[in-house]
Order: structure tokens, then C-alpha cells, then sequence
């Protein structure tokens, strides 16, 4: 799960991606997907949910 764990009561990692070469000529779309990730989501063996936070 990129970009990894990480404590988001210190910073909020971020990842991001040079697309540039991907686009052609004319109309083009992008589609992202987001989940609950470690923030919101299941964290650990012990399956405690919303951590961070409860929103996505």
C-alpha cells in the first residue's frame, strides 16, 4: 500500500505520479480510486478501525 504507514498525528505522506507522457492528442481521462488506507482503515493484527480519523 503506497506510499506505506504512516502516523498522521506527525505528517501526511503523499505520493505522486508524472502522467505527462500517458496523455495523447483529444480527450483523455484519468480515474482515481481511494480507500480507507491506514488513516481510516484496519490497522495492525488487532483490527482497530479509524485511528486517524473517521472521514475518508
Amino acid at each position: 500500500m503506497a506510499p506505506g504507514y504512516t502516523d498522521y498525528r506527525r505528517r501526511v505522506q503523499y505520493q505522486t505520479y508524472d502522467v505527462t507522457e500517458l496523455l495523447r492528442e483529444g480527450e483523455n481521462e484519468l480515474t482515481v480510486q481511494i480507500a480507507d488506507g491506514w488513516y481510516r482503515g484496519s490497522c495492525g493484527a488487532w483490527g482497530r478501525k479509524n485511528q486517524y480519523g473517521t472521514e475518508t
